[in-house]
């Protein structure tokens, strides 16, 4: 059963022993952000999926490292700079809200009416 579920796994694409990963860690260290790595790669090997790696892939590689100088270095290499990763579903969610607005049970009572076409709207 352990074999089966071992086989049943995606292998790691950024293994910090593979061979991508010493050419991820050079570019973090020219200050490129993941995003710009995870394009570069694609254009490197156009033909080749198993050398493309997704920027998020890249993230979760680095956060993943334990703790130590060699995770500290990673950590300097990335724009924000943080420690721990702030994933995307936490906080608030900002979006379709519109600022200022009014409610539509706060218009004035002649618009009811109708009296005059387009009235109350912007």
């Amino acid at each position: 059963m352990h074999i089966r579920r071992q086989a049943a796994r995606r292998a790691v694409k950024l293994d910090p022993d593979g061979p991508l990963w010493p050419l991820v860690a050079r570019m973090l260290g020219w200050c490129w952000s993941p995003q710009q790595i995870a394009r570069t790669l694609k254009r490197m090997w156009p033909q080749d999926s198993e050398l493309h790696v997704s920027h998020e892939t890249i993230y979760n590689t680095i956060y993943a490292h334990p703790k130590g100088e060699l995770r500290k270095a990673l950590l300097a290499c990335l724009r924000q700079g943080r420690s721990t990763r702030r994933p995307r579903s936490a906080g608030q969610d900002r979006r379709g809200q519109i600022p200022e607005m009014v409610s539509i049970h706060v218009r004035p009572p002649e618009v009811a009416d109708r009296l005059m076409p387009g009235h109350w709207e912007w």
